[in-house]
Formats: structure tokens, C-alpha cells, sequence
């Protein structure tokens, strides 16, 4: 049972117990020795007294120090210590009047000045680059508050240059060139600083403006005060601009102006190594040279132009402060020295970019790396090398690399994803868009993936090289998911652009990939959205788009409103000849079938829709599919004939509806010849019958051999195939019926012979059966009964009978024993 005593006290309950023991005994013993006499008592109670008047004492000097600190916490303090260069005391200073909250808003600016003052200060001290880069940039974030706010009386001109030197020392080069050219206006006492940091932040624009730097450089390099230090780096800075700008040999000229005792003597051969690997590049390019000889001194330039830069690299062993940069440019040297030279660009790439990949030399080197790569078709490895690119780059904003600026960057890294793209390398390409952002926006990625997977989808589409069917089958159910994908992708960046013009551009693209990816449900609620805020441009088509989409889906209703709409409100526009099409095919499915022939008649009466348009030869064709539908096979004849005539899209099944055509119509002549009540009126319907049955053989057979012609080119599609089989089949029973016995037994044997374990097989042996019987050889007739019967026990049990006859497996067992009675 639980109880709140403890019987074993813990070792530490024991060790307070003895102390508090021991303290009472103290006391106690101290206590009896002070009363012992007068004298004691007396002397204890003197010593407790000043005892306690020195603690008051000292607790009363503390409390007004306080006082008296929290008196003086004033701007006019702060800006004292500041200027005393007291910085420690003026942030403190600054943290205790926000704590007062006292400030007037007036003054809001001088508190972020003064913090501002001191961080830039701080930045300017730093001998880290990243910790100094950071520190300017908090330093230019309180004095764009401070310029936000006011900055205090008499510190409007310093705090102009405070704010340009932070944003130019913080990689904001863009917003900074506009704050330094007016810095430069109204401190003149600093020109030259700020003209250097112009040329440094034109350099460092996302596209470089080379002359403007250059401008400013010189300017910079025109102060007889600069030190041997400050002039030898600007100067350096000069024939790399001018190198840059093409001027080659302006930059030799520079080079050559550096002092031979230079203190910076690895910065010296970094830019003699780059001259040399300019005039390498200007061999390669001089079409007056043989190539061989062009390409030996080229390589001759490069390899003086590595042996310079290694020894910028031994110059430079101890701090190591341009040791990234010359690496990065020995690996170019490598990789513009030819195929021969890859594997060591590779290798000095992947060096660089794994000692250096925060820096811009790292970057640089792997792109190069990845570049490479691609080039040799390593994809996979390709891709790695981009993505971890990718990563590395970080915030766009404050992106800075002048090998690799930030415009050429997004340039080669586009250029890359394009060239997956154009090797067929979809998976790698998307996978590699996955990092895209932050280096693109959200939108731009979304648009890049888009498009990538359309015009992916659309090329496997359209590009039918395969002969084997299933292949082909395959790649058109693969590109219509990725199209389906590409849809959903649309419809994320319509989301983007919603208050933009572009939203129902956007969303037009989202519709048409899904109607090319066969998924209808969400074309049609993506085209009903267009049509809210779309009134003029493309609305007819988007109208038919949409009635194209509740066709598929079986909601007749819907689509032919919808296409009404466009027949109606848009008469003049091309679309709606489509629109009749589309609304005749709804029209017939309803059963409505005089309707759906007069939509088709209305093309044709347009004046505007010649012979030779897709939509008249469609409407053609469809107005012959329903005359045959509706029996009015004579008609069928001609419209269909015609469509055979003019080679519209669906010849084939024309040819077929034609054929099929006349022997429906045979079978009116033979009706009136059993009904004729003369010799005259039989003759006249027999030799009528005989010519109907004897077209359609002859319309059967040529599409027979037009098929087959066109199956030893590459397997046919599943209609054509299923065309192919019934005209052998029909064929042969038109031959049938004008008793050409022996013709009709060639038509089904060489019909059994193609499809030996199709069930239909089934049907030739029935068919040949009975050419044996109506020629009375009985033997014969059994002995195909027997085939079929073999037959039958051979297909397979899980065959579907109902693709290619009337009858089931049992119902055939049935018909096949009834019939060897014979």
C-alpha cells in the first residue's frame, strides 16, 4: 500500500539533516559565547551594526549608479559614444532607450543609424570575407530603416555612404549603384572608395556592365593617394575588365605596368595566366592557320598558361587566398584543350568544386564538371553534378560569382536541362527541375516542367517509329499519362496567374493537355473555368474543345449545348464547322439520326468550307456513315465512294463501309425477286442482286490487299485488323451466295491459314463446310466439321468469342455436333 512516508531517507536528506545540525550548533555556541559577559554582547552588537550599515551603504551606491545610468541613456549619449568609437556602450546605450520605449518617432532613425554605424564598423574589421559579408548585410538593413525613418540631423551625408558601402559590401549590387552614385554626389571626400566599390558592384551585376566598371576603375586608379597596395589590386582589376571586354591587348599592357617587387604576386600570375589562355583562344579561333598547327599552338598556350597559374598556387601555399581561382582555371585550360584532355578537366573540376563548392570558384567547377559529363552522355552522373550545383547556390539574391554570373549560370543550367530533353532523357530532366527553385521561381519552374513534359509527350506521340504494335501501344499510353501530368502542372501555374492576362493562356494549355491526354472529366471542368473569363479570343474553340470532352463522357445534353452555343453566337468563326461535327456524333448517339445528318449538310452548304478542308472531307465521310447506318445504302454508296475518291483520313474503313454497303443493298433486289410475279420482274431483280453481290466482292478484295499491303509495312492498328479479318470473311460469303463455291472455299482457307487460333476460324471451317455440301461432297463437308471440332478443343479457355463471332464456346460444341448429322 502507497503512503507518503519514506522509511529509507536518501544519502542527500541525511547530508541536509547533518548541516542543519551543525549550522544550530554554531549558532547556538555562538550565541552562549557573545552573553557570556557585557563586554561580548556589547562588541557583538557593534560589529553586527556596521555589518549591516555597509551592505545599505553599498546597495544604496548600486541602486544610483543605476539611476544615474538609465539618466544619461540618451541619443545625444549614444552618438557620443559613437563617434568616440565607444561602440559596446553606444549599442547598450541604444538597447536601453528601446527598452524605455521614450524615443519620439521622430527619432526612430537615429537609434538604427547608430546600430547600422557600429555593424558596419564591425564589417569593415572582419578579416573572414563570409563573416564580413554578413555583418554588411545586417549593417544595411538598419540604415535602410534609419533612410526609411529620417536619419538624424547632420548625419544624412554619412549615412548615404554607410548605407551604399553596406549594400555594395553585402552583394547587393543592383540596389547599391543607385545609393553610391549619390553617396558619390554629396562626399566627395570619399570618391574614390565609392568609385571603387561602383566598379566592383558593375562587375558583380547579374549581367556585368564591363564598361561602366571600367569607367569607374579608372577613375578609382587616377587618386595619387592610393597606396602601392591599393593600386597594384585596381590595377588588376583593369586588365580583367578589359580582358573581359575583348581588349586583349590593352590587358597585356596593364600587366605589363605591374611593379616587379608586386606584393601580391600570385594575383599577378592569376591574370597573366587568364591573358594566356585569351590568346589561346584567339589561335583557335584564326581561320588562317592550318588546323592541326592551330590546334598544337593553342594547346602550347595552355599549358603555359597552367604552368603560370601553379605557380600562383605555390605562391600563394600560405593563405591560400587565390589557390580556388587558380584551380578552377587550370580545369578550363583542360577542358578547352580537346577530348584528349577531359579526363583531367574532370579530375581538376571535381577537385575544385570538393575543397571550394561555397565559393564561386567551387560552383563554377562544377558546373563545368557537369557539363562535361553531359557531353560524354553520363547522364546520371550529369544530373547528380547539376542538382548538387543547385544546392550549393543558394539565395539568388545575393548570388555572386564573377566566373559564373548569375544570368550565365541560369543560361547553362537551362541549356542543360534542354539537352536531357533533346537526348530523351525525360526522367533525369525532371528529376533535375525538382531543384530548380530557389535559382528559378516557383513559376518559372513550373513552366519549364510544363512545357518539358508536353513537348515530351507530344514527340512520343507524333514519332511512331516502332513496328511492333504493343510497343506503339505502350508509348502512347506512357506519353498520355505524362500529358495527363503536364495538365496538372498547367493548372498549378494558371494558379500563379490568376490576376495576371496570361491565367486563361495558361489554363488553355492545361485543357489541351488534357484532351490530348484522353482525360475528359478534368478538360472539361478546366475549359468550363476558361470560359468564365474568357469572352472573345479562342472561346469558339474552346467551346468545341468542351463539347469534344462531354462527348467522350457520354453527357450528350451538355455537349450539344454547348456547341450550340458556339453554331449560334460564333457563325463566322472556322470553328464551328467542328462544332456540327462533334454535335452530329452526339446527336446519332441519342438516336436522333435526321438531326445529326443536317448538322453534316450545313457544312456543306457553307459556301466558305471547300472540298479540300479537313472538316469537309470529315463531314463527308460521317454523312456517308450514317446513310448506311440508316439503310439508305444507295446514298451511303455515293457519299462513301466519293470519301474513297478524295483519300480522306479514314480511306480504309470507307472503302470498307462501301463494300458492306452493297451487300446490304443486295439483299432489297432479292427480296422483290421473291416477291416478283413475273419472269421479266425476276430476271430484272436477279441481275440486279448479282450486281450488288458482285461489288461488294470486288470493294472487299481491294481492301483486302490494301491491308495486307500495308501489314507487311508494320503491324496494323486493332480496327484495321479487325477490318482486314471481316472482309475475308464477308468476302467470301458474297461469293457464297452468287454460288461461286470453289472461289468462296479459296477465300476461307486462305482465311483459316491467318488465323488459325482465332475464333473465327471457326467460322471459315462452318463456311467451307457448306461450299462442300451445296457441291454434294458430303465427305468433304464432315471432314471440315471434324477440323473445327480439333479446332475448338485448341483454343484456349479463357479465348473471348464474342470479339469475333455470334456464338459462345458451348453454343459452337452445339452447332458443330448438330451439323455432322448431315
Amino acid at each position: 500500500m502507497a503512503t507518503d512516508e519514506n522509511p529509507n531517507p536518501s544519502e542527500d536528506g541525511k547530508e541536509v539533516t547533518s548541516w542543519n545540525q551543525w549550522f544550530h550548533a554554531v549558532w547556538t555556541d555562538v550565541r552562549n559565547w557573545a552573553v557570556a559577559n557585557k563586554l561580548r554582547t556589547i562588541g557583538t552588537g557593534i560589529v553586527v551594526a556596521l555589518v549591516l550599515a555597509g551592505t545599505l551603504t553599498v546597495w544604496t551606491y548600486l541602486a544610483r549608479q543605476v539611476v544615474d545610468e538609465q539618466a544619461f541613456a540618451s541619443l545625444e549619449a549614444a552618438f557620443e559614444a559613437l563617434d568616440a568609437g565607444r561602440y559596446e556602450e553606444a549599442a547598450l546605450l541604444i538597447r536601453q532607450l528601446q527598452d524605455k520605449k521614450q524615443l519620439a518617432p521622430q527619432d526612430y532613425g537615429g537609434p538604427m543609424f547608430i546600430l547600422g554605424a557600429i555593424r558596419a564598423k564591425e564589417a569593415e574589421e572582419n578579416t573572414s570575407p563570409q563573416q564580413r559579408r554578413a555583418a554588411y548585410l545586417i549593417a544595411a538593413g538598419y540604415l535602410k530603416q534609419a533612410r526609411a525613418r529620417g536619419f538624424p540631423a547632420g548625419r544624412a551625408d554619412e549615412g548615404i555612404y554607410l548605407l551604399a558601402k553596406s549594400l555594395a559590401n553585402s552583394a547587393q549590387s543592383t540596389e547599391s549603384i543607385p545609393v553610391l552614385k549619390e553617396a558619390l554626389e554629396i562626399n566627395p571626400q570619399w570618391s574614390t572608395e565609392i568609385h571603387g566599390l561602383l566598379a566592383d558592384a558593375y562587375l558583380d551585376l547579374p549581367t556585368p556592365e564591363l564598361e561602366s566598371a571600367l569607367q569607374h576603375n579608372q577613375t578609382h586608379l587616377e587618386d595619387q593617394l592610393l597606396s602601392p597596395t591599393q593600386k597594384e589590386e585596381h590595377l588588376l582589376q583593369q586588365g580583367e575588365i578589359l580582358l573581359r571586354l575583348g581588349k586583349q591587348a590593352e590587358a597585356w599592357k596593364v600587366y605589363q605596368t605591374l611593379p616587379e617587387t608586386a606584393q601580391r604576386h600570385a594575383d599577378a600570375n592569376i591574370l597573366e595566366g587568364q591573358l594566356l589562355m585569351s590568346d589561346a583562344r584567339a589561335i583557335l579561333i584564326d581561320s588562317t592557320l592550318p588546323n592541326a598547327d592551330r590546334y598544337a599552338r593553342a594547346n602550347q598556350k595552355f599549358e603555359e598558361a597552367i604552368e603560370v597559374l601553379r605557380k600562383a598556387q605555390m605562391k600563394d601555399a600560405q593563405n591560400k587566398r587565390r589557390l580556388p581561382e587558380s584551380m578552377y582555371l587550370i580545369g578550363v585550360c583542360y577542358a578547352e584543350m580537346g577530348p584528349k584532355y577531359s579526363d583531367a578537366a574532370l579530375d581538376q573540376f571535381a577537385r575544385t568544386r570538393k575543397q571550394y563548392m561555397t565559393l564561386p570558384e567551387g560552383i563554377a567547377a562544377s558546373v563545368a564538371e557537369a557539363d562535361l559529363l553531359q557531353s560524354q552522355k553520363k547522364y546520371d552522373d550529369c544530373v547528380a553534378a547539376y542538382r548538387r550545383t543547385l544546392f550549393a547556390v543558394g539565395d539568388p539574391s545575393v548570388y555572386q560569382n564573377r566566373w559564373l554570373p548569375l544570368s550565365r549560370l541560369q543560361t547553362r543550367i537551362r541549356n542543360a536541362h534542354q539537352g536531357l530533353m533533346d537526348a530523351g532523357q525525360f526522367d533525369l530532366a525532371s528529376a533535375m527541375l525538382d531543384d530548380f527553385h530557389p535559382l528559378f521561381s516557383q513559376t518559372e519552374v513550373l513552366s519549364i516542367r510544363a512545357q518539358s513534359l508536353k513537348l515530351n509527350c507530344v514527340s512520343k506521340l507524333t514519332t511512331q517509329q516502332a513496328t511492333d504494335r504493343l510497343e506503339v501501344k505502350d508509348r502512347q499510353q506512357k506519353a498520355r499519362a505524362y500529358l495527363r501530368q503536364a495538365g496538372q502542372v498547367f493548372e498549378q501555374l494558371a494558379k500563379h496567374h490568376f490576376t495576371t492576362p496570361s491565367y486563361t493562356d495558361i489554363l488553355w494549355e492545361a485543357a489541351d493537355c488534357y484532351i490530348q491526354g484522353q482525360s475528359y472529366t478534368q478538360a472539361a471542368r478546366v475549359l468550363r473555368e476558361y470560359l468564365k473569363y474568357e469572352i472573345t479570343a479562342r472561346r469558339p474553340q474552346a467551346l468545341v474543345l468542351l463539347g469534344q470532352a462531354l462527348l467522350a463522357q457520354g453527357r450528350y445534353d451538355e455537349c450539344i449545348s454547348a456547341l450550340q452555343e458556339c453554331i449560334t453566337l460564333h457563325h463566322h468563326d472556322v470553328a464551328v464547322y467542328e462544332a456540327r461535327i462533334i454535335c452530329s456524333h452526339a446527336l446519332r448517339e441519342k438516336g436522333e439520326m435526321d438531326q445529326a445528318i443536317q448538322m453534316l449538310l450545313d457544312n456543306f452548304s457553307d459556301d466558305t468550307l471547300t472540298p479540300k478542308s479537313r472538316e469537309w472531307q470529315d463531314s463527308l465521310f460521317y454523312y456517308g456513315t450514317l446513310l448506311h447506318e440508316t439503310g439508305r445504302y444507295e446514298e451511303a454508296i455515293n457519299r462513301l465512294t466519293e470519301a474513297v475518291d478524295r483519300n480522306v483520313s479514314q480511306t480504309i474503313l470507307a472503302h470498307y463501309l462501301v463494300a458492306d454497303a452493297y451487300r446490304q443493298a443486295a439483299k432489297e433486289p432479292l427480296k422483290r425477286y421473291e416477291e416478283a410475279q413475273s419472269d421479266n420482274e425476276r430476271e430484272k431483280q436477279l441481275e440486279s442482286f448479282h450486281h450488288y453481290l458482285n461489288a461488294a466482292a470486288n470493294h472487299y478484295q481491294e481492301v483486302q490487299q490494301a491491308l495486307t499491303v500495308a501489314s507487311a509495312e508494320g503491324d496494323l492498328n486493332p480496327l484495321d485488323q479487325a477490318i482486314l479479318r471481316n472482309s475475308y470473311i464477308l468476302r467470301g460469303g458474297v461469293l457464297f451466295d452468287l454460288r461461286q463455291y470453289d472461289a468462296a472455299l479459296e477465300v476461307f482457307r486462305n482465311a483459316s491459314s491467318l488465323y488459325p487460333n482465332d475464333p473465327i476460324v471457326l467460322e471459315t471451317y462452318v463456311q467451307i463446310a457448306n461450299c462442300h455440301r451445296r457441291m454434294n461432297r458430303l465427305v468433304e463437308a464432315r471432314g471440315a466439321l471434324e477440323q473445327a471440332k480439333v479446332v475448338l478443343r485448341r483454343i484456349p479457355s479463357n479465348a473471348d468469342f464474342s470479339l469475333a463471332t455470334n456464338l459462345s464456346r458451348s453454343e459452337w460444341n452445339e452447332l458443330l455436333d448438330e451439323m455432322s448429322q448431315w
